[in-house]
């Protein structure tokens, strides 16, 4: 007879366990403001109001500032990148990456792309 092992669960991805981590604060927080409201303290859940703000910051909803598996880590990628204010961070990492550059390198290099760029389109 052959033993079999349980397989191990495999870890939840980083946005995941924030996402999870952001809905239980958010559930907490929403318990805390109903809870002082049935307790006849509406001026005290107003105090409430900031914590759900701050549970909410500090699970930070935004998308990870890793790099996507398909990003080249080539010049045309961080240059491509670079162009496109959303995706400025990425070009930053790429640029670091095939650069072996400091934090303060990289951004240097890719804002004067940027500028650069900008001139030369007017």
């Amino acid at each position: 007879m052959s033993e079999s092992t349980p397989s191990e669960p495999k870890p939840a991805s980083t946005d995941r366990m924030r996402l999870g981590l952001a809905f239980g604060m958010l559930a907490i927080a929403i318990g805390m403001l109903i809870y002082a409201l049935t307790q006849d303290e509406v001026p005290t859940s107003f105090k409430v109001l900031p914590l759900v703000f701050v549970m909410l910051s500090m699970a930070n909803l935004s998308r990870s500032q890793q790099l996507p598996a398909d990003v080249p880590i080539t010049e045309e990628s961080w240059k491509n990148l670079a162009m496109n204010p959303a995706t400025k961070i990425q070009a930053i990492k790429v640029y670091r990456q095939l650069h072996t550059a400091s934090l303060v390198d990289a951004k240097t290099a890719v804002e004067q792309y940027i500028q650069e760029q900008r001139s030369a389109n007017g």
